[in-house]
């Protein structure tokens, strides 16, 4: 993804696979991050546009995801682990 920020170009890009970003929507639904009532597959549609990953096969990563027997939410772990890392950090 490119935006224009601060008059630069600066070219985003997703790197942490499908799955991972599949949690991060499915979880950004489950809480009503973009309001109550604004579809799955809106949010999910939104993110593979501005973020260039195909996310058709959604539902199989997330089936996939709900079968693992350990970490079944690896991403969004690591994404909570970081931010208690970054919250212990002393300035």
């Amino acid at each position: 993804m490119t935006a224009l920020l601060n008059g630069k170009q600066v070219q985003l890009e997703w790197r942490k696979g499908a799955t991972a970003l599949g949690e991060l929507i499915f979880a950004l639904h489950r809480v009503e991050a973009f309001g109550k009532g604004v579809p799955r597959s809106d949010i999910t549609a939104w993110f593979s546009k501005n973020l260039n990953v195909s996310l058709k096969n959604i539902e199989g990563l997330m089936s996939q995801a709900k079968a693992r027997k350990i970490k079944r939410v690896r991403f969004l772990n690591e994404l909570s682990e970081e931010f208690e890392s970054f919250l212990d950090e002393k300035n």
